[in-house]
C-alpha cells in the first residue's frame, strides 16, 4: 500500500460541520483512494464510525473494511445482526471486503430481498465469507476459460464465471493469489492453459501485486 500523505486534505474534511462534506470525504478516502493506507487515514475513518449521519459512518466502515482494519469486524457483525434486519448495501460490501468466515452465516440471512444489482453484491459477499472458498463452480469455470483460450476455442459460457470472480476481486483484491492458486490446481494437467493463465491473465497480474 502507498504510504504517502496525499490523503491529508480529505482527512480534515471528515470533521466538517456539513454531513454531506463528511460523507464525500469518507467516500474519497475509503473507496476512491483505496490504494492509500496510513495510520492517519485509518484514524480519520475510525473517528467517523459513530457519526450521526448514516452515509458518513457507512463510508467510513467500508473504508476500514477495505483495509481489513480490525475495528471494522465488530461493526459489520453488529450491522448484520440488527434485530430489525435492516442493512445498507455499503455494510454488505464491508462484510465482503473483510471476507471473515465468522460472518458467513449472518451474510446468508441477508442473501435475498435486494434489487438486481445489489443481489449480485449479496452473492459476492456470500462467496467471499464462505469458509469453503469462493465456490468450485467459479474456480472450475475460470479454469475452463483458460483451457479454451490456450487451445484457440471461444470463451463460451465460461466467461460468466470469470466475471463473477472479477467482481469478487474488485472488492477483495488481496484474494487474487489464493484464487490464482486454486485455478492453477485445476490446470495442472494442461501446460498450455497454465501458461496462458500465468502469462496473459488479469488474475495473474493482480496476484503479482500481492507477492
Amino acid at each position: 500500500m502507498d504510504g504517502s500523505g496525499a490523503a491529508t486534505p480529505f482527512s480534515g474534511l471528515t470533521v466538517d460541520a456539513d454531513p454531506r462534506v463528511r460523507d464525500a470525504a469518507c467516500f474519497a478516502l475509503g473507496e476512491q483512494w483505496r490504494e492509500i493506507d496510513t495510520p492517519e487515514l485509518r484514524e480519520a475513518l475510525a473517528a467517523r464510525l459513530d457519526d450521526i449521519d448514516r452515509d458518513t459512518r457507512s463510508e467510513a466502515l467500508l473504508g476500514l473494511a477495505y483495509r481489513r482494519d480490525p475495528r471494522a469486524l465488530p461493526r459489520v457483525r453488529a450491522a448484520l445482526s440488527r434485530p430489525s434486519g435492516d442493512l445498507w448495501r455499503l455494510e454488505l460490501v464491508a462484510a465482503a471486503a473483510l471476507g471473515d468466515p465468522q460472518l458467513h452465516e449472518l451474510v446468508l440471512e441477508h442473501r435475498d430481498g435486494w434489487d438486481e444489482e445489489d443481489d449480485r453484491t449479496a452473492e459476492v459477499a456470500c462467496r467471499l465469507t464462505d469458509p469453503a472458498g469462493p465456490g468450485g463452480d467459479v474456480i472450475d469455470g475460470v479454469a475452463r476459460l483458460y483451457r479454451r483460450r490456450a487451445h484457440g476455442r471461444p470463451d463460451g459460457d465460461a466467461f460468466a464465471r470469470w466475471r463473477l470472480m472479477d467482481e469478487m476481486l474488485d472488492i477483495a483484491p488481496h484474494r487474487a493469489p489464493e484464487f490464482l492458486g486454486l485455478v492453477l490446481e485445476r490446470l495442472a494437467d494442461d501446460e498450455a492453459a497454465e501458461r496462458e493463465l500465468r502469462e496473459r491473465s488479469a488474475l495473474a497480474q493482480l496476484a503479482a501485486n500481492f507477492d
